[in-house]
């Protein structure tokens, strides 16, 4: 819904450019962005997810650089987000948001492992310690996903 407000927003300021959405599910889209890449007929605006450097890598998409401060502002953006749009000096894409990581802890299965619940502050070597006990204590099932 927020993506076809912003598409009204920008035809009603350019009535002569028209947006047509594709709607797609994230089953198999890369691969559908990749064939029309290759095929020289991918949509002129695409949301990436977080794999803009393989596009960029393939040398498909534009260097925005030329329109900040003119058409894209991007004052109200936070440095960290430009930058992880940026490579090689290039800008290429306008970030939408960020992810942070959570972890849910199944306290039954740390309680059978006898291994202790982390505290407040934990490491990613912690982390993976802690996995590493669980998976050895229960046999049957992993410490931790593979995301």
């Amino acid at each position: 819904d927020a993506t076809l407000k912003v598409i009204d927003l920008f035809e009603k300021k350019y009535p002569n450019i028209k947006i047509e959405a594709e709607y797609s599910g994230l089953d198999g889209y890369f691969d559908k962005l990749s064939t029309q890449f290759a095929a020289g007929n991918a949509p002129d605006i695409i949301q990436y997810g977080g794999n803009l450097n393989d596009y960029v890598g393939q040398g498909v998409v534009l260097d925005l650089n030329p329109f900040v401060g003119k058409e894209l502002d991007l004052s109200k953006h936070d440095q960290s987000m430009v930058d992880a749009a940026t490579m090689d000096g290039k800008f290429y894409g306008v970030t939408l948001g960020s992810n942070a990581y959570g972890i849910l802890l199944n306290k039954t299965l740390f309680e059978q492992a006898n291994v202790p619940l982390p505290g407040d502050t934990w490491t990613y070597q912690e982390f993976a310690d802690t996995a590493a006990k669980l998976t050895k204590a229960l046999g049957n099932v992993y410490g931790t996903e593979d995301f």
